[in-house]
C-alpha cells in the first residue's frame, strides 16, 4: 500500500498544479474502469474511505486537452482498536498492590498506560504498583496503539483508602486454666473488626478492641496476633503477644481420717514443684505445708495452693472424727450352781448409744459379733473370763470383763436298802453316788 489510514479519518488526495481553467477528476478503482468521485477545480480533494483496500487516480481536463489517468495510489484503511481496561474503577488501600490491564490482545498491538506519580508503562499488564500509597491515588490511561491508528483513551480510576495504623496488643502473658484471659487493642479503639489470630490461623473475629475468653483452656497457648479492618482497609498485622495458659493441676485433697476425736489427722494433696501450700482448718486456723498433721476437727479442711506461675487451685477435704465408745458395765446372768439346762446372757452397758461394732472372747460357744450373745445349757464348761471390746469406726474402747463361775448341780441320789427291820437290827441304807 501506498497508505495506510484509519476509519473516519480524512486523507487529502493531491494532484499537480496545473494554470489555466482546468479540472480536476477524481476517480476510485483502476483506469481506464475507475468511478468518478468528484470534479474540481482545486488540485487536492478529501476523501474518508470505508475499512478495506481503496484505489484512486486523477485526470486533468482543459477545454482543449484532457491529460492521460495518473498512477493510482493504494490506501489501505484499518479500524482503530478499542481500548477497554479490566477494571475500570479500583479501590484498594495503602500498601497494597495496583494492578492494571486490558482484556483486548493482539501480539501487534503496543499499549501506553499513564497515571500519577509519573507512571509510564507499557504492556497489556503494566508491571504494578506495590505498597501503594495516596500519591498513586487517581486516573490511569490506557491508549492502544495498532501501528496505524491509536485508540481512544481508557481510564482506571483508582482510589486508595488509608490504611489503619498497626495494632499493639495489650494483656498479661501468663494466664491459669480455667480463668479469663483478656487481650487489648488500645492504639485503635474504634476499627470496625478486629481479628484475632493464634499461630497464624483464625481464632475470633470481634467489633470491640477487646479480646475475652472466659474459661480459657489451656490449648490457647501460642503466639497471638490480631488485624483491624476499618471500612475497606486493614491494618498490618501485630508484633507476636506469646501468651501461656498454665494447665490447671488436679491436686486430689484428701486426708487420713476417719480419726477419733483427740487423736491426729494427716491432710493430703498433690506434688506440684515450686508451690506453695496453706490450710484452713474448719475452725479458720491456717496451717502451712503440702501434708501437715494436726489434732483433728470435724469438717472442710480447705488448701489454697499458689503454682509457681501465680495460679491458685482450690479443694477441700471433709474430715469424720468417730465418737469414742465406753463400756460403764458389763455382766452376765449366770447362777453359782445351774444344773445344765439353762441358758446365760451378757448385758453390757455401752455409752454414747450408737451403731457399733462388737467383739467378744471367751471360752464359751456364742456369737462373738452382737450386742448381748447367749450361751445355751450353760454349765461349769463355760467357765472363765468372758471380755468385750467395742467399735466406732477407727475408734476402740477399753475392754470391759466377766466372769462366768458355775458350780454344777449334782444328780438326785437314790436309796436302796431293806425297808423291813427287826428291833436292835442294823439298818443299812446305800446310795447311787
Amino acid at each position: 500500500s501506498d497508505l495506510e489510514a484509519c476509519t473516519s479519518e480524512n486523507i487529502v488526495l493531491n494532484a499537480t498544479i496545473y494554470t489555466g481553467g482546468v479540472e480536476y477528476l477524481w476517480y476510485e478503482g483502476i483506469a481506464p474502469n475507475g468511478v468518478l468521485l468528484e470534479t474540481t477545480t482545486s488540485a487536492s480533494y478529501i476523501i474518508n474511505p470505508t475499512i478495506g483496500e481503496h484505489f484512486y487516480y486523477v485526470e486533468v481536463s482543459s477545454p482543449d486537452c484532457s491529460t492521460s489517468p495518473s498512477v493510482f495510489i493504494t490506501i489501505n484503511v484499518v479500524e482503530a482498536p478499542v481500548a477497554t481496561v479490566v477494571n475500570p474503577f479500583i479501590t484498594i488501600c495503602e500498601g497494597e498492590v495496583l494492578s492494571l490491564g486490558t482484556d483486548v490482545f493482539d501480539p501487534s498491538y503496543s499499549y501506553s498506560w499513564t497515571g500519577p506519580d509519573d507512571y509510564d508503562e507499557m504492556g497489556q499488564f503494566p508491571p504494578s504498583i506495590s505498597d501503594v500509597s495516596l500519591i498513586n491515588q487517581g486516573q490511569y490511561t490506557l491508549v492502544i496503539d495498532n501501528g496505524v491508528c491509536l485508540s481512544d483513551t481508557a481510564i482506571s480510576q483508582v482510589v486508595i483508602f488509608d490504611q489503619p495504623e498497626t495494632p499493639i496488643i495489650t494483656g498479661e502473658e501468663i494466664y491459669c486454666e480455667g480463668t479469663s484471659l483478656a487481650l487489648s487493642v488500645n492504639n485503635i479503639t474504634d476499627a470496625d473488626l478486629y481479628r484475632w489470630y493464634l499461630d497464624g490461623v483464625l481464632q475470633f473475629t470481634e467489633t470491640t478492641n477487646n479480646l475475652f475468653i472466659n474459661p480459657v483452656q489451656a490449648s490457647l497457648s501460642g503466639e497471638w496476633t490480631v488485624v483491624v479492618k476499618e471500612g475497606l482497609c486493614s491494618s498490618d498485622t501485630s508484633d507476636i503477644k506469646n501468651v501461656f495458659i498454665e494447665e490447671e493441676f488436679q491436686i486430689g485433697a484428701t486426708n487420713s481420717g476417719p480419726v477419733c476425736l483427740g487423736d491426729s489427722i494427716t491432710l493430703n494433696v498433690a506434688f506440684i514443684p515450686g508451690a506453695t501450700y496453706l490450710w484452713q482448718a474448719p475452725n479458720g486456723d491456717l496451717i502451712p505445708g503440702q501434708n501437715p498433721t494436726v489434732i483433728a476437727m470435724e469438717g472442710n479442711y480447705i488448701v489454697n495452693v499458689m503454682t509457681n506461675s501465680g495460679c491458685e487451685i482450690e479443694e477441700s477435704t471433709f474430715v469424720s472424727i468417730d465418737e469414742l465408745p465406753v463400756i460403764t458395765a458389763l455382766s452376765n446372768s449366770s447362777q453359782d450352781c445351774m444344773d445344765g439346762t439353762q441358758p446365760i446372757q451378757f448385758f453390757p452397758t455401752i455409752v454414747p448409744l450408737g451403731n457399733y461394732q462388737f467383739e467378744w472372747t471367751g471360752p464359751g460357744n456364742f456369737d462373738p459379733t452382737i450386742l448381748s450373745p447367749i450361751i445355751d445349757n450353760a454349765s461349769s464348761i463355760h467357765n472363765g473370763v468372758y471380755t468385750l471390746i467395742v467399735r466406732n469406726g477407727e475408734c476402740v474402747s477399753e475392754p470391759a470383763v466377766t466372769i462366768v463361775d458355775i458350780t454344777d448341780t449334782p444328780m438326785q441320789p437314790i436309796i436302796s436298802g431293806q425297808s423291813t427291820y427287826c428291833d436292835n437290827q442294823d439298818i443299812l441304807l446305800e446310795t447311787n453316788e
